[in-house]
């Protein structure tokens, strides 16, 4: 698609950006370094710090499995994407009370000294949020963000005129249920999602070394490596689904567009910044193999398998085969006796409690 520049006029407005990572652990490295990324790449692209927003449980950098202190990265091989990112909202700030007051621009967060979008009838918001999901609802460390109050609060902020336009990225299993038959197509607001509503989502790129996942986000990739006052919405979108859909082990998944559709005709400069990147520009970041993506509901026996494959010694394979047939057997008892329909959501929940077992809420991803 090329930018026709009559109809879509340069923007005048001021550019707003909330980056939330809405899980915690190890285990879900990936959440995190996506959203450190994405900084780094939209500050890099003229969005000023006053203007981007970043929530993040802040416990990977430093955590007891990082053989690299204070260094993330986001890709293998890839650079640290921990530096510099701020800490907006970090620990027990980071929540669904403080993530919609934030867009909202809630006065009295602003007066705390807290960093909150402060937008106005001509600007633009630009929303990216990556974590765990269900039907209709979306994980923070203790708690849901839940559909009907995210899209009540983006019908309010319309009304009371926060914004011109809103795009709104998720990447999250059953994203697509957080707007389907939700999200009006009237209230100048934009979302892409991971996947339908009945549908899980994947990640890739497992490093044997750090014994996590890396990423999620393929349209940062696709971002860091176009033009943005040349590439539409539309265009990135496509990107996204072709790499969502280019491999059999990701039939399972399809990105889904919801709102005012015509917004995607827009260049994405006019959210994410019109500076343009110092690397060569048009390159595929992403391998031909999909960066060995995986389901989520299948991450946990497949990092399991990846232990095993890469132990040492006798006794490690064994302790990893032992971690990993206990997990197989709550998977088969679910099958057996919880909920046939939902099987797969509370298998991911056990595997996801075998990593908590140290908190004192044993809550569940």
């Amino acid at each position: 698609m090329v930018i026709n520049k009559q109809l879509n006029p340069a923007f005048n407005g001021t550019n707003w950006v909330v980056l939330c990572a809405g899980s915690r652990t190890w285990d879900n490295y990936r959440h995190q370094a996506d959203v450190y990324h994405a900084y780094h790449v939209v500050k890099s692209r003229g969005i000023p710090d006053s203007n981007i927003i970043v929530m993040h449980y802040d416990d990977i950098a430093y955590a007891s499995e990082n053989r690299s202190p204070g260094i993330v990265i986001n890709r293998p091989n890839g650079p640290d994407v921990y530096k510099g990112v701020p800490k907006d909202y970090v620990g027990k700030e980071h929540n669904p009370s403080n993530f919609l007051a934030v867009l909202r621009g809630d006065t009295e967060l602003a007066g705390c000294g807290k960093k909150v979008v402060n937008s106005g009838p001509n600007d633009h918001i630009f929303v990216y949020f990556v974590s765990h999901g269900f039907v209709n609802l979306v994980d923070f460390p203790d708690t849901y963000l839940y559909a009907e109050e995210l899209v009540n609060e983006l019908i309010s902020m319309h009304k009371n005129n926060r914004f011109a336009k809103l795009v709104f990225y998720m990447e999250a299993c059953y994203s697509g249920s957080m707007f389907d038959k939700l999200l009006p197509n009237n209230i100048n607001v934009y979302v892409t999602t991971a996947s339908l509503p009945s549908e899980e989502s994947s990640l890739c790129w497992y490093n044997k070394e750090m014994d996590t996942y890396l990423c999620n986000a393929a349209w940062l990739y696709d971002y860091e490596n176009k033009d943005p006052t040349v590439e539409s919405l539309q265009e990135q979108y496509r990107y996204i689904e072709s790499v969502i859909n280019k491999s059999l082990v990701r039939e399972h998944q399809h990105s889904q567009q919801y709102g005012d559709l015509s917004i995607a005709k827009l260049p994405v400069s006019h959210f994410l910044g019109d500076q343009k990147s110092h690397k060569p520009l048009g390159i595929d970041p992403v391998p031909k193999d999909n960066c060995d993506s995986i389901p989520y509901t299948s991450a946990y026996v497949n990092r399991k398998q990846k232990q095993i494959l890469y132990a040492k010694d006798i006794h490690e394979k064994y302790r990893y085969l032992s971690e990993l047939n206990a997990v197989l057997r709550g998977r088969q008892y679910v099958d057996n006796h919880l909920y046939a329909s939902n099987k797969l959501f509370i298998f991911v929940n056990i595997c996801q409690s075998l990593g908590k077992m140290s908190d004192a809420d044993n809550a569940t991803k």
